[in-house]
This record gives C-alpha cells, structure tokens and sequence, in this order.
C-alpha cells in the first residue's frame, strides 16, 4: 500500500507540475483544462475576479491541490486495475 500511494504521489505531483511546463500557445486550452481542480479552489477562496494577496500562495495553491487531485485519481486506477487483473497483497 505505501508503495502505490508514493507512486500516486509522484505521478499526481508530475500531472500537477505539467501544466506549467506548456507554456506553447498550441496546449493552453491543455493547460486551463489540467488546472482546473486548483483554479477552482482559488476562486471559492478569493473569489473569481477578487485580488489575491501573493502570486506565489495562489500557484502553490494550484499545484497542491492539483497533485492531491491527480494523486487520488492515480490511486483509484491502480486500485481498479489491480482489482481487473486479481493482483492480491503479498507480503
């Protein structure tokens, strides 16, 4: 189990972190899509046109959110696959 969780982890952390990485104008409907979760909690906390105290506090927001989001997304997959293909605990 704390083997898939940090594989989660990482992989949610990566998924999060990737939006920020495309900075090409072809990916940005890409981009809006994949920051979205994080996006969401900005504005229920600040509003959607309200001004945020720190830049640095709001993107540190996104990609927390956006890993913990990602992360949980990761974790079911591995759960429903390993349940699809009968993997069972060893050790």
């Amino acid at each position: 189990m704390k083997g898939r969780v940090i594989i989660a982890a990482c992989v949610g952390l990566l998924i999060a972190a990737l939006p920020f990485a495309l900075d090409f104008p072809v990916f940005d409907q890409v981009r809006i899509l994949l920051t979205a979760p994080g996006v969401l909690v900005i504005m229920s906390i600040w509003g959607p046109h309200g001004p945020v105290p720190s830049d640095v506090l709001a993107m540190a927001i996104v990609i927390i959110v956006n890993a913990l989001v990602y992360g949980l997304i990761v974790l079911g997959i591995i759960k429903i696959s390993r349940r699809a293909f009968g993997v069972t605990n060893v050790g």
